[in-house]
């Protein structure tokens, strides 16, 4: 609730409002205004002033190509199908994290990819995220009928505690009467969660990749590296937000190679002109279906790759353990691009679930 405070404290300030000393800060701060003349996907553009006494609103920072934003998707569409009758609406802000996902054609195919039927804002300038103050994916803000933030949490986890905030605010608008039992019935687990990479990033503008052409000693011993630490052999252009092979490599002899640990992996991989494969290995062996994620295929040699016909996240593979391991990928194709990885620890990703 640290940044309520702050958030409120703002907001006097902004009003121009001296705070006397030993004054108590005000924990329901007025919630800013959506700006106008955005770009909204699922409806028409909304703003806060028009439904306050009409709804209680959720807002919601999501980011289609990030992990710790799409894992909350399903429990925002939970929210939306169990309470949008009852008085709750749910905004979406999607703010972009890489270049190609501030394009509403790839927003609108993801969030339909993803069951979104809820409204969401293109905030490609970042102007609603630094109105909130927002801090990261997901952020969640619960705004009250009255137009006040009664409650906010960043990051993943603590679902059951945001959804009785949220029953709470329905009744205190509507009365609403609640089901005996949440939507939501379990949390993310807390023990046991074991280790996984953080992001790794791919560009010139995040990334710290390795030119193996001019430092080949250090191909075959990278496991020993540090986590999270990514090299390619062949011939790459590093761009700003991506590395794309400039070469035919039919062979697959040109390839990416990322050092992880974690239960489950994705990619981000994306694809000038016509559709393209992207072949993956783990610890130099094929992927099998135990450990391959939900978009991987296989040709009739038996190799696991995957179809690249948009700019995307790919969830390509899963683990029993979280030892360290090798994920190479070796595209097919010229112009074949990769972002970036993400990884999921054993509570956000149980065996079994990719």
């Amino acid at each position: 609730m640290l940044r309520v405070l702050r958030l409120g404290l703002l907001s006097l300030l902004a009003l121009g409002l001296a705070i006397e000393a030993g004054a108590i800060r005000p924990i329901t701060p007025p919630a800013p205004e959506l700006p106008a003349n955005h770009a909204w996907l699922n409806g028409a553009e909304l703003n806060l002033a028009k439904l306050r006494g009409r709804r209680i609103v959720l807002v919601a920072f999501i980011n289609t190509a990030s992990m710790n934003s799409v894992r909350t998707l399903p429990i925002l569409n939970t929210w939306w199908e169990r309470y949008n009758l009852s008085g709750l609406m749910i905004v979406g802000v999607h703010t972009p994290d890489f270049d190609f996902d501030n394009d509403p054609i790839t927003v609108k195919a993801a969030l339909k990819r993803f069951g979104v039927r809820f409204p969401v804002v293109l905030d490609n300038d970042g102007l609603v995220w630094k109105a909130f103050a927002n801090e990261g994916w997901p952020g969640f803000y619960l705004v009250d009928h009255k137009g006040l933030i009664v409650f906010d949490r960043v990051g993943e986890g603590g679902y059951k505690e945001f959804e009785t905030e949220i029953r709470e605010a329905l009744n205190r608008f509507n009365r609403y009467w609640a089901p005996e039992k949440l939507a939501l019935v379990d949390d993310l687990p807390k023990k046991d969660c074991r280790e996984a990479t953080k992001p790794v990033y791919m560009g010139a503008r995040r990334g710290q990749t390795i030119n193996w052409n001019v430092t080949p000693e250090r191909g075959r011993d990278l496991i020993g590296a540090r986590d999270g630490e990514t090299g390619y052999k062949g011939k790459w252009t590093v761009e700003r937000d991506s590395i794309r092979i400039g070469m035919d490599n039919p062979a697959l002899n040109a390839f990416s190679r990322v050092i992880y640990r974690g239960a489950a992996g994705y990619a981000i991989f994306g694809k000038s002109g016509r559709a393209g494969r992207i072949f993956l290995k783990q610890d130099d062996f094929w992927l099998h279906a135990g450990n391959a994620g939900p978009d991987v295929e296989w040709d009739d040699q038996d190799r696991s790759f995957v179809r690249v016909k948009e700019t995307r996240v790919f969830s390509v593979v899963k683990n029993e353990d979280d030892d360290m391991h090798e994920l190479t990928i070796l595209p097919e194709s010229e112009d074949s691009r990769a972002f970036g990885f993400e990884f999921s620890n054993f509570c956000q990703a149980p065996p079994g679930r990719g």
